[in-house]
């Protein structure tokens, strides 16, 4: 063999290696440079979803509120299994869930089981279009949950009465919920499930944006700290919506972090930032979803699901000084249904998708005072946040 066929055998090794060469990934990021790691390792980061807590909230007291005066189900509900079965396996890690594309392609999903297992709870006969009027008097939010004080007397009855309400939420209540909150789903509690017990868990606590962030964060190498007043860099984060599209795209949802007047607290700062928004000098007027938009791609539709985020970011001791904050909005991410959510939430050794890469835009701005996607928004930037941490 000759010395030039050597090399080029050689050369069929290397650069397939350079391509797809040695990637390590941790927690859906690629590790960095150590250089970078170094320099990120002194700044403690806080990342504050208060106002998401706050919204979400809003969002379980008028889902309890609506449940209890009752609702028109469009479907009709019989159970069809008779034998109650009583065994559930639960997994911590499980998620499934069950799609009808003939029941108006309803979802229902539970956390901490299988399909397999939660298909045995699921043997029901419904009725389409047959409306029965149901009310669900016996729901107390506690947990950032809403939980069913009934006494139930097996998992079967418990998964029909989560058909109606998840029913009634997505398909007759979904707009109200929607145009009002920013919300629309909830999903059941396997955990309870298995004790019998009826527990609604709304998706801004199954797929937190801020379990996400600190993860993230600390594969970029900087310190997660979950005090704010012992933090160099504040995230204040808050999802805006979650929840179709189509009932949310006429909202006047405003935004909570940066809205005036809260709970009769005015904050004159917030007041600044909205003003140089644009929105009104009325103190309870803060930005809408029409104002600060959803920051779309332009290939939704209105049956998917919209995520959407917001934050304000800043310095230590910045909290107040308007020149001194950025406000960044993501590009709003899709998805068809609740289950393809699930899937581009949970990462291995893998890139990040959607509500990781929603995160990573944020740690992108904080890096090197730019985003990710080129359809993400940097809303306002501040003069101080034009050369990043790591620049």
């Amino acid at each position: 063999m000759n010395l030039n066929k050597i090399i080029g055998n050689l050369g069929l090794i290397v650069i397939p290696f350079l391509i797809t060469g040695c990637v390590t990934w941790k927690d859906g990021v690629r590790l960095p440079d150590k250089e970078d790691v170094v320099k990120r390792s002194q700044y403690k980061v806080f990342v504050d979803e208060s106002a998401t807590i706050k919204a979400e909230n809003e969002f379980l007291q008028l889902s309890k509120e609506l449940m209890a005066k009752g609702f028109a189900s469009t479907n009709y509900y019989r159970i069809t299994n008779n034998t109650y079965l009583s065994k559930l396996d639960f997994d911590a890690n499980g998620f499934a869930c069950i799609y009808y594309p003939d029941d108006n392609n309803a979802e229902y999903c539970v956390n901490g089981i299988n399909f397999d297992v939660l298909k045995k709870f699921t043997d029901f006969e419904y009725l389409r279009n047959n409306n029965t009027t149901v009310k669900f008097e016996d729901f107390i939010i506690q947990d950032r949950s809403l939980i069913s004080t009934k006494q139930y007397k097996n998992k079967t009855e418990i998964m029909r009465d989560y058909f109606y309400i998840k029913n009634g939420l997505e398909f007759v209540l979904g707009y109200q919920l929607g145009e009002l909150t920013g919300f629309q789903y909830y999903i059941l509690d396997g955990k309870a499930l298995k004790e019998n017990k009826l527990v609604l868990i709304p998706l801004t606590k199954v797929f937190s944006l801020k379990e996400v962030f600190d993860r993230t964060l600390k594969a970029y190498g900087y310190q997660v700290v979950q005090d704010k007043n012992s933090a160099d860099k504040i995230f204040e984060t808050e999802v805006i919506t979650f929840a179709k599209y189509k009932n949310i795209k006429d909202s006047k949802k405003q935004s909570i972090i940066l809205t005036p007047k809260i709970d009769g607290n005015f904050n004159n700062t917030t007041m600044q930032l909205a003003n140089s928004l644009g929105a009104s000098s009325d103190a309870s007027a803060g930005v809408g979803l029409a104002l600060i938009g959803l920051n779309l791609l332009g290939t939704s539709t209105n049956e998917k699901i919209m995520f959407s985020t917001v934050a304000k970011y800043y310095d230590k001791n910045d909290e107040n000084s308007v020149e001194n904050i950025s406000i960044l909005q993501p590009v709003t991410k899709d998805f068809a249904r609740i289950e393809f959510v699930q899937n581009r939430y949970i990462v291995a050794d893998k890139p990040h998708n959607d509500i990781g890469k929603t995160v990573e835009s944020y740690i992108d701005f904080m890096d090197g005072g730019s985003m990710r996607n080129k359809y993400d928004k940097i809303i306002k930037k501040s003069n101080k946040h034009k050369i990043g941490v790591v620049q």
